[in-house]
């Protein structure tokens, strides 16, 4: 039984919460699924592009993209209303990405990647 709630209330109230699942309709409010697309590797001097197309979200509304790049030189820290970002490649070694999306609701998922720089 929930707090104050009849135990009639309680299993409709679970039973509706069933069927939303089983219908397939995912429930108001549910978060997005990041998804960060990157190269495994980059030469220094060259430009890579940061992919976050393939996310996705049950309500169909991503807002922001944020990405977070760790290179070592400097951490670069963008939040974008679009889903792709491009950065050159600095410094050899692993570079580590992050990739935040948001929803409307402020629901949010995180995806990460490591890129290889290397020197050509």
């Amino acid at each position: 039984m929930l707090l104050g709630m009849s135990p009639q209330r309680t299993i409709a109230l679970l039973l509706l919460g069933v069927a939303a699942a089983c219908d397939g309709t995912p429930p108001p409010g549910a978060p997005p699924l990041a998804k960060l697309s990157a190269p495994g590797s980059c030469d220094l001097g060259s430009e890579m592009v940061l992919d976050a197309r393939g996310s996705s979200d049950p309500d169909g509304d991503i807002v922001l993209y944020r990405f977070v790049v760790a290179d070592g030189t400097a951490a670069r820290d963008e939040t974008l209303p679009q889903p792709a970002v491009k950065h050159v490649c600095q410094t050899a070694g692993l570079i580590e990405v992050a990739l935040q999306v948001i929803d409307s609701a402020g629901n949010d998922d995180w995806a990460r990647a490591t890129v290889s720089a290397r020197r050509p």
